[in-house]
């Protein structure tokens, strides 16, 4: 079972040849609604996702009707073929991130948050300790919340739930969940929330999804 999270940098996908290819890749649904982005930048992220759930499928060897994809009320996609799989995937700036394992989960890349300032009055005391460490401790955070509202399904509720910390280690009182951050890719900041053990990352290349 591909137990864990892949990073593409789909800048490759400016070139037309390989955005043809890649949109040949995905399921038709997804190419459908790449067609209606009017920015080139959304269509990318898009597709380049859409990539990384067609790697997940061929790490699972689906073949066939296997490789169908459905989408819950949500926006995170599940695998029909696959119901003890969970799929979590984001994307922000020139990264897609795909998460898999056994078991509910969500990630999520973003770049820096470049204003915070309008936010920072939803962090509790001790979010807010844990911010002022690292100029960059902000954007560590939100995206550590975005992951959990991805592992729910539901989203961020507003205010967003409070993050705890056992030393420097980020969890979610009395919920099974566990957070997990990486070190940042090109100022691309990356979390996930499950249920087991941290994940590997696995940056991918253009000819590992085409």
């Amino acid at each position: 079972m591909p137990y864990g999270l892949y990073l593409l940098n789909i800048e490759f996908l400016g070139s037309e040849a390989a955005l043809t290819r890649a949109m040949a890749r995905i399921s038709p649904g997804r190419r459908e609604k790449a067609g209606r982005f009017r920015l080139d930048s959304d269509k990318r992220l898009w597709v380049g996702a859409g990539l990384l759930i067609e790697r997940v499928l061929d790490l699972l060897d689906a073949q066939g009707a296997q490789r169908q994809q459905g989408y819950l009320p949500s926006g995170r996609p599940f695998l029909p073929a696959f119901p003890q799989i969970g799929i979590s995937i984001s994307h922000s700036g020139a990264y897609a991130l795909a998460a898999c394992c056994d078991g509910p989960v969500g990630a999520d890349v973003q770049t820096r948050v470049a204003d915070p300032e309008k936010l920072l009055r939803l962090l509790s005391e001790e979010e807010l300790a844990f911010c002022q460490k690292d100029p960059a401790g902000f954007t560590r955070l939100w995206t550590l919340k975005e992951a959990y509202g991805k592992y729910t399904g539901e989203g961020l509720s507003y205010p967003p739930p409070h993050i705890r910390f056992d030393g420097e280690r980020p969890y979610m009182p009395g919920l099974p969940c566990r957070l997990y951050g990486y070190p940042p890719i090109e100022e691309h900041f990356i979390a996930c929330c499950l249920e087991g053990e941290k994940p590997p990352l696995t940056l991918l290349a253009p000819e590992d999804v085409l």
